[in-house]
């Protein structure tokens, strides 16, 4: 059986590696995307982007952050309000003074939301006057909001004085998911934590269920929750309908990406949310339970900072408040401060929530560790603002990542240099640049890990191939021309491999032929296997003198030898120098292989010498598969033509006239004759290479 011969495998062709490149490392990086470390990462970004934004935004004369509603007020509930009227929970009636402080006609408020929960009611009488002092000014507003919580056990919290657990009152205040007018029919699997029946009459409710990422940091908000057949609003939603003075039938369930609020003072304002599911664990099963979330455009934080000392958004304490209210003694200072306070607070949003230290506390994009009452802040901000973060579609992260892999492939394939660098860095600067601006000025969210990862692989893989395939043309060049270059040319050739390029440059070269006169009748007198050895020793030295004064051995032609200087790169003198201390010290090295050759009985052989400089093309020449670096022209000609004048004029080097204006005064020259050679038309003068001048 015969054996079918396989052709050799090709290489792939440079745009089938950019392709390659490209599109594996796209590849990759949409993959690494998915991960949870990527999807980390990203979060980690976009967390940097809301603390930078927030910092660069920061006006000097306010010491407040840029697209912060002036109509938001945090009355909150700190360390400082304890040591005023003790531990907590305090008497409602304490609530009611402080409520009082919005009733008056130079601070009425549209909406005033508890990020507190007020589950229950207490049975001896002077709670239950106090009590009573709560709801009354509650049903008075009409414009407060209590919260609840959607639970995830099995356990139901109601007014534990009557141990309620009838939703109407949630249901009547909640949006049909079929779409009809809301009405009392809501199940709940799990329970709702609601406000206790004394507070229900004229209050309102809203959810304040918060969602933390694996991360443990809060960047969604629920919106919506579902319960049974209805969609339960959350205390963040319901506050700013109170201010846009609309009710549940202006809400709409577009989709699981769209909520759709009708505003009495302008458009509807589209809200893009996103579904998202917990497991909630009833008494016999599990439930899962369906919210509508809000990806929050972070604008702001209550925690002082030292660029905005009072905090982002409008706050006051609540004995602050109380005292503002009851007219006690306050500082001038105080006085003012609590004043602007309450101009904000006119006509806007009061949200009442914990800031002492300890309680109902978490991690935001902007703080690791803030009341939870600053994502409502924000979520409301961005109601009010129609501020939200949109995040571009995933088509055109595919698209960045694609193109950010590609660039660096095709660069690195085929640029060089500065240019390579500048090519392949600067798409990846600029899309991070206008990703930022884009957040910055639009909030508009561009995923930046994905197309980085993307540029970092291909630059990477570009750059190993690169480097790889550098070295093993270095590898293969230095093995093509290590015989016949010095190691000085050698290294420059391996900086610069482009100066052995195929077709060659037209450069100013000095060239040399030599001969062994003698040789043809040693040859004929001595059998080859005498011949050889004693031509190896001749080109032996005299290749080693071409090297050693950084010429380029063209090649053998019998007992004759071509070489150049000047390319591929100069040498550390003048070409024509280097050639003729070549000469002169290939003569002097002769010389003394003679007196060696006599001993051994072989007769004495003499070299001739031609050298001439002029305009050359220097390149590799040949085919694909054997090359041959050389010198080709009218110059080179002469050169050879010098070497057999050598024998008419009796005399072992001969040099044109040009080599000798480059050599100048350094060497001893004697003009021998104005001489037409072969293939010449015009007379060229022509000197004898005697020596190095003499110094004077």
């Amino acid at each position: 059986m015969t054996k079918t011969a396989t052709a050799p495998r090709r290489p792939l062709s440079a745009t089938s590696r950019i392709l390659l490149i490209g599109l594996l490392s796209a590849a990759v990086a949409l993959a690494f995307g998915w991960t949870g470390l990527g999807k980390r990462l990203e979060q980690l970004t976009l967390d940097m982007r809301f603390v930078f934004r927030r910092e660069l935004s920061i006006d000097p004369q306010t010491k407040r952050p840029g697209h912060i509603h002036p109509q938001i007020t945090l009355i909150g509930i700190g360390d400082g309000d304890l040591d005023a009227f003790g531990k907590w929970p305090w008497p409602r009636a304490f609530q009611a003074r402080m409520l009082g402080a919005f009733t008056n006609k130079t601070c009425l408020v549209r909406a005033v939301g508890y990020d507190v929960l007020f589950t229950t009611t207490d049975q001896d009488a002077k709670s239950r006057k106090s009590d009573a002092k709560f709801s009354e000014i509650i049903r008075e507003m009409g414009n407060v909001c209590l919260a609840g919580t959607v639970r995830k056990d099995s356990a139901v919290a109601g007014d534990s004085s009557t141990n309620e657990v009838d939703y109407s009152w949630v249901g009547a205040q909640s949006l049909p998911a079929d779409g009809s007018p809301p009405n009392t029919k809501l199940e709940s699997e799990t329970g709702i934590v609601q406000p206790a029946l004394l507070f229900r009459d004229g209050s309102h409710f809203g959810l304040i269920n918060a969602i933390r990422d694996k991360d443990g940091v809060h960047r969604r908000m629920p919106i919506l929750v579902r319960q049974g057949d209805h969609w339960l609003p959350s205390l963040s939603l319901r506050l700013a309908m109170l201010y846009y003075e609309v009710d549940l039938t202006d809400l709409a369930v577009e989709s699981d990406h769209t909520v759709v609020l009708k505003r009495s003072n302008g458009p509807p304002l589209r809200i893009p949310v996103e579904p998202y599911e917990e497991v909630a664990v009833g008494q016999d099963e599990q439930f899962p339970i369906k919210f509508l979330v809000l990806r929050v455009n972070y604008r702001g934080t209550l925690r002082p900072t030292v660029q905005a000392p009072l905090g982002d958004f409008a706050n006051a304490s609540f004995a602050g408040v109380v005292d503002w209210v009851e007219g006690k003694s306050m500082t001038a200072k105080e006085k003012k401060y609590l004043g602007q306070v309450m101009d904000s607070a006119h006509n806007g949003i009061v949200v009442i929530g914990h800031t002492m230290t300890g309680v109902d506390m978490g991690a935001t994009p902007l703080h690791p560790g803030t009341a939870l009452v600053d994502c409502h802040l924000n979520v409301i901000n961005n109601l009010l603002t129609g501020d939200f973060l949109k995040e571009v579609a995933d088509g055109w992260v595919w698209l960045f990542t694609l193109v950010l892999s590609l660039i660096p492939a095709w660069a690195m394939q085929k640029l060089s240099g500065f240019k390579g660098s500048a090519v392949t860095v600067a798409p990846v600067l600029v899309f991070l640049v206008v990703a930022w601006i884009l957040f910055d000025r639009a909030s508009v969210w561009v995923p930046m890990v994905v197309p980085s990862t993307g540029w970092l692989l291909a630059f990477t893989s570009s750059t190993i191939l690169r480097f790889t395939g550098e070295e093993r043309q270095k590898r293969q060049l230095r093995r093509t021309m290590q015989n016949y270059l010095s190691a000085n040319i050698m290294d420059e050739v391996l900086k610069n491999p482009d100066a052995m390029k195929m077709g060659g440059v037209r450069k100013e070269l000095t060239v040399m032929f030599t001969d062994v006169r003698g040789f043809t009748t040693f040859c004929e007198k001595n059998e080859p296997e005498k011949v050889v050895p004693v031509l190896n020793e001749l080109l032996e030295v005299a290749s080693e003198v071409v090297i050693r004064h950084d010429g380029t051995l063209d090649k053998y032609i019998g007992d004759a030898i071509m070489a150049f200087w000047g390319a591929p790169t100069t040498g550390k003198m003048d070409h024509a120098e280097a050639a003729a201390r070549t000469a002169l010290e290939m003569r002097d090295a002769l010389d003394a292989l003679r007196k060696d050759w006599e001993k051994r009985g072989i007769p004495p052989l003499h070299l001739g010498v031609g050298i001439n400089t002029g305009s050359m093309l220097v390149g590799n020449v040949g085919s694909s598969r054997l090359r041959n670096y050389t010198v080709i022209g009218d110059e080179v000609n002469l050169g050879a033509r010098l070497e057999s004048e050598t024998r008419k004029f009796d005399t072992d080097i001969i040099i044109s006239e040009s080599t000798a204006n480059h050599l100048g005064t350094k060497f001893k020259t004697r003009y021998l004759a104005e001489v037409t050679v072969k293939g010449k038309q015009k007379p060229v003068r022509i000197y004898a290479l005697e020596g190095f001048a003499e110094k004077t």
